[in-house]
């Protein structure tokens, strides 16, 4: 009896020690997911509230919903750390496996949707070849359930598992940490080198899109260099259209309608078919407003490729184990949860009118709790 009361307190203490060592990767995790989940919840609610709900605008609120999911389902993981030795619900352990997998998988499928949707505004556009909103909805609900059977093999192949972990010299205790189970290990093999060829897949796709992308904005921009050079310049006639990354002057010149994306129109004002020049002028400041979404969702797709090949190198080239991992390995690790995370702050970065919206919502809340 005093034997396994003394191998309990041992168990305990490594527990603590694990525990204590993964603080940093704790507090990391929590606070990334948090407040990646507050961020959604606004960008959500700002493109939920758009005047007219295009395209662009319901993938980039479906995005939001699914990160905001995603971040408060990636924050359980710090269970497992908290518990590195001692995991012992086996259904915690599979939930948290098939709700963290689905919800990145979902999130990475909509970005990729959001990239189809440029390439067709932005490089499709003459043809009558385009995504409308009905589609985007029909895909929307097949990212939904991709993202589900994506991770239903991580629901049955996670497990408490039991490991043998020698502390001292001649003193072994045995641990349950909630990992990949042992059991069927070929159908495991086979579902890690399905994700990784999906994986490597979509960003062979991503990278093709964008660069068809850059090549036909590459193409517009010499065009319209050629047109200023040919075109009389009379400052009278040019108005300044605002960027947020710089401030440049669109003068009147024809613009090739390839480069509109009626898919963000509602920013610009009321229609006139009085004035030429004004109509003018709007075809150049949609031009910049959909070069402006484009280079956002460039934003995204980057974030998602370098924040998730970390962890796809880890889990499927290394043959450590979960409990194992050292500080750094265990940070590198779980930098899958920033492609969740930095969507609300590259939209606020390319968004003027989301930076405001966002603005005025945190004043309001804390003048609320100021008045209280």
């Amino acid at each position: 009896m005093a034997g396994v009361n003394d191998s309990n307190f041992i168990l305990m203490e490594y527990n603590k020690q694990k525990t204590i060592e993964n603080i940093p990767v704790i507090v990391l995790i929590l606070s990334v997911c948090y407040i990646g989940a507050l961020c959604n919840a606004v960008s959500f609610n700002f493109y939920r509230m758009s005047r007219k709900m295009r395209t662009s605008n319901f993938l980039l609120a479906s995005l939001s919903f699914v990160d905001c999911f995603a971040c408060l389902c990636l924050s359980l993981n710090t269970v497992t750390l908290f518990k590195t030795a001692t995991f012992e619900s086996e259904y915690l352990c599979k939930l948290i496996s098939f709700t963290g997998n689905a919800s990145v998988a979902a999130s990475v499928l909509l970005v990729f949707l959001i990239c189809v949707d440029r390439l067709f505004t932005i490089c499709l556009n003459a043809t009558k070849l385009k995504l409308t909103l009905t589609w985007a909805k029909f895909l929307n609900v097949g990212c939904y359930i991709v993202g589900m059977l994506n991770a239903i093999p991580d629901y049955f192949l996670t497990d408490t598992v039991d490991f043998d972990v020698i502390i001292k010299t001649n003193l072994t205790v045995t641990i349950k940490h909630c990992t990949d189970s042992r059991d069927y290990e070929s159908i495991r093999k086979s579902n890690s080198c399905m994700k990784m060829s999906l994986y490597v897949a979509i960003t062979l796709c991503l990278i093709v899109m964008y660069s068809l992308i850059a090549r036909k904005v590459n193409i517009s921009a010499r065009r319209r260099d050629v047109s200023l050079q040919r075109t009389p310049r009379n400052l009278h006639n040019c108005t300044v259209a605002e960027n947020d990354f710089d401030r440049q002057t669109a003068c009147d010149v024809p613009t090739e309608s390839n480069e509109i994306d009626s898919s963000i129109a509602e920013h610009d004002s009321a229609k006139s078919t009085d004035n030429p020049r004004i109509q003018k002028s709007r075809r150049s400041t949609s031009s910049t407003l959909g070069k402006r979404i484009t280079f956002m969702t460039f934003l995204m797709t980057v974030v998602s490729i370098v924040s998730l090949t970390p962890y796809c190198v880890i889990k499927f080239s290394l043959s450590v184990k979960k409990y194992d991992f050292s500080l750094g390995l265990n940070l590198l690790y779980h930098t899958y949860i920033f492609n969740n995370f930095a969507n609300p702050f590259i939209i606020g970065y390319c968004n003027t009118k989301f930076r405001a919206y966002g603005k005025g919502l945190f004043f309001r809340m804390c003048m609320k709790k100021f008045e209280h």
